[in-house]
């Protein structure tokens, strides 16, 4: 294997092989897939290897390519640690990737009066929800914390649960269809409004897993939006309902005219929600500390 390859090589290597996709590869790196194409084809010749075969599930990569990535990633956490070893180094910010309304209940926990403020700025980038993206991201330390559905087992992500929490629908405060209680009926006469971020949501057996995706799938759906907020927001103003896990409730409806209602028992469905850290983090004792009192304020308020 050739010792001397290009750092932008790894790069792309080690993005696809968590990605699996050229195009998706050149949008999270900012090129066209015909440079992915190219620093591929640059790749195997200077390794003399195929890197990765087209499947129908995406590019599968060899073991060169996978032994590359690899390499990308110690070169990666070697900076990261080397960083912090510097005298003097001090960290001025945690960067967090979730959604919106996970943003808007961590945001409160800085209004509890007896809490001392936060010692970093809180970064959230614009939320990526591919499940092999938020794992790249995290291995690479592009960011410290993804809260969401749980990720796959790897050995540089810690995980701990946030909470686990029944599936609720909310409506409007001045929905005209929605009355004290939400039956099936309700379910199905009612416009809905969807975000399409794919949330995993789950039932406590195989019966009704089936019977929730029937119910699921006939919904009369209004509105489609990537933007939790804005569906939130549409729903407020509208008689569209909306189903979010229950945990959330509160601040829902204290932020938005929003009222909420218990599933209907036909379709009873939960949600695990997971706090995932970079396993560098672990060698900062101040910021673990401080993660451990965030996770334990979201709870106080929520739980």
């Amino acid at each position: 294997m050739h010792n001397n390859i290009d750092l932008s090589l790894l790069k792309v290597i080690s993005t696809l092989v968590s990605c699996g996709s050229v195009t998706k590869t050149a949008e999270i790196l900012n090129v066209s897939p015909g440079a992915i194409s190219y620093s591929l084809n640059k790749a195997r010749f200077q390794t003399g290897a195929h890197l990765f075969i087209r499947t129908r599930t995406g590019m599968k990569p060899d073991s060169t390519a996978l032994e590359l990535s690899l390499r990308y990633q110690k070169f990666n956490s070697s900076l990261t640690e080397k960083r912090e070893a510097e005298p003097g180094y001090q960290r001025d910010a945690l960067t967090f990737n979730t959604w919106s309304l996970l943003e808007l209940m961590l945001a409160s926990t800085d209004s509890l009066a007896d809490d001392e403020p936060s010692p970093w700025r809180h970064v959230f980038r614009p939320y990526v929800e591919s499940v092999a993206e938020r794992v790249r991201i995290l291995r690479e330390g592009e960011i410290d914390i993804d809260i969401g559905s749980k990720l796959p087992a790897d050995a540089m992500i810690g995980k701990t649960k946030l909470f686990t929490s029944k599936v609720a629908i909310v409506a409007g405060a001045n929905n005209r269809h929605a009355g004290t209680a939400f039956t099936l009926d309700d379910w199905y006469n009612n416009q809905h409004a969807v975000w399409s971020v794919m949330v995993d949501y789950y039932t406590t057996g195989i019966t009704q897993t089936s019977a929730a995706l029937k119910h699921f799938n006939a919904r009369k759906i209004s509105v489609v939006s990537g933007s939790i907020i804005n569906m939130l927001t549409f729903c407020a103003a509208t008689d569209c309902i909306m189903i979010v896990p229950a945990y959330c409730v509160p601040i829902l409806e204290k932020n938005f005219q929003l009222r909420s209602f218990t599933m209907p028992k036909e379709i009873e469905a939960w949600y695990d929600c997971f706090v995932h850290f970079n396993t560098q983090l672990i060698n900062e004792p101040a910021a673990i500390e401080y993660l451990n009192k965030l996770i334990g304020k979201v709870n106080a308020l929520y739980g």
